[in-house]
């Protein structure tokens, strides 16, 4: 499941994904923040993202993308950062 997430957000969030490997950074020493972007990192691609791969067939035939918390029956939207 992680190498899904770290090969999705590789080249999106390699500034967040960094902060793992480095330890060059001040605020990467700190955990309570590492805690804090990783579960938002998680928590935008599960709510907030919508997934190529997991595109179904709806009504009529339309295509429907979704959210990997959609795709669990989580939710039935995707979510804005601010939900």
């Amino acid at each position: 499941m992680i190498d899904i997430i770290l090969g999705t957000f590789g080249q999106l969030l390699t500034p967040f994904l960094a902060r793992k490997a480095r330890k060059t950074y001040r605020f990467s020493k700190d955990w309570r923040f590492h805690e804090a972007v990783t579960y938002l990192t998680l928590y935008s691609y599960n709510f907030c993202w919508l997934v190529r791969t997991l595109t179904i067939k709806g009504e009529g035939g339309r295509r429907v993308r979704r959210s990997p918390a959609m795709a669990a029956g989580l939710t039935d939207h995707v979510w804005s950062m601010r939900e």
